[in-house]
């Protein structure tokens, strides 16, 4: 049995009903969207920020670099992904609070304030309180 103190690992709070938009077939995003926005999620370092050109996340996820930037486009584009650094040329990325977080409930709160929620294509008019598109 595997306990549920892991030491020394990292813990990612992560919000079920967005992840469940996150994973609908209609919502405009493709299953390579999704690979590349989990390593994000959960291969980023303690501060939330994934640390990889696109040539390094092509390679990990066996797709083409092409792909990762036109993935990289769309999760920039519905405000799952946020800038978090700048170096040159080389841009890296995390994950919005709204989706994922490495704070406690307060500080996860605190950190969505000043944020827009996610607007995911194809899922503008979706009632998140009713789990269904509006009418």
């Amino acid at each position: 049995m595997i306990p549920y103190n892991f030491k020394g690992r990292r813990y990612t709070a992560v919000a079920d009903y967005l992840m469940v938009l996150i994973l609908r077939k209609d919502n405009g995003l493709k299953p390579s969207d999704r690979d590349v926005l989990l390593l994000h999620i959960h291969g980023s370092d303690d501060d939330g920020v994934l640390r990889m050109v696109q040539k390094a996340i092509a390679d990990d996820l066996g797709i083409s670099v092409r792909t990762v930037s036109s993935s990289m486009t769309r999760l920039k584009k519905s405000e799952l992904l946020l800038k978090a650094e700048e170096h040159g040329r080389v841009v890296y990325y995390r994950v919005t609070d709204h989706l994922a977080s490495r704070l406690g409930g307060k500080g996860q709160r605190e950190a969505v304030k000043h944020l827009r929620f996610p607007v995911l294509p194809g899922l503008e008019d979706f009632d998140t309180k009713k789990g269904k598109k509006s009418a």
